[in-house]
């Protein structure tokens, strides 16, 4: 919900956008697969269309996830992060219904997770005195996270738009950044990886 100085502001609207998107992109989207239709397993390109469907739904229940982890602890103090929440719902609302199309899923993956970099920034800006006392590093890791997957993604829509990567490697390494980012927003691991490398390079382990 939105606070507004003491006081929360009406309800957490974004739990029935949510709602809204899903029910949205489930009816434009797969309820009018054939194979859903005439009610059997999918076949042919079916298969890999149900895979990015997958990783589209995977996705949208991290980031329901993600967004209560994060306001619980760091409510809505402005109208900042409630826009950049519509904006992120309407656009998985538009993953539901182009995940047949893996070039357009993987362009709104890139606009979305610019999005989380947009979100992240209105929050550190809303909670600033939630970030002191701490080294730059520590105080940042997890927006810094958001960053680096951010980059990922966009590597991919690169290597996709000019090398043409196949779709299933794309696909691959879809789900790859997915899961990576969520398991990195918990697990500090390129910061133990760091420490690990830096202790093998003085000699000290």
């Amino acid at each position: 919900m939105v606070d507004q100085g003491d006081k929360p502001f009406g309800i957490d609207f974004v739990d029935p956008l949510f709602a809204v998107a899903i029910h949205i992109g489930f009816t434009h989207g797969i309820l009018e697969e054939p194979w859903f239709k005439e009610w059997r397993f999918p076949s042919g390109t079916e298969v890999f269309d149900v895979w990015v469907l997958a990783l589209v739904l995977w996705t949208i229940i991290l980031s329901w996830v993600g967004y209560h982890e994060s306001i619980k602890t760091k409510p809505l103090k402005g109208m900042g992060r409630f826009v950049v929440d519509v904006l992120l719902v309407g656009s998985y609302a538009v993953l539901l219904v182009k995940y047949r199309n893996i070039d357009a899923i993987l362009q709104l993956l890139v606009w979305i997770y610019f999005l989380f970099i947009v979100w992240d920034g209105f929050k550190v800006w809303e909670w600033h005195d939630k970030y002191q006392g701490q080294t730059w590093q520590e105080k940042y890791r997890r927006e810094l996270v958001t960053v680096l997957w951010f980059a990922v993604f966009l590597a991919l829509l690169i290597l996709r738009s000019k090398w043409q990567v196949t779709p299933t490697a794309t696909l691959v390494g879809m789900w790859v950044a997915t899961i990576a980012y969520r398991v990195n927003k918990g697990v500090p691991m390129w910061t133990a990886l760091w420490h690990a490398v830096s202790k093998r390079v003085r000699g000290d382990g």
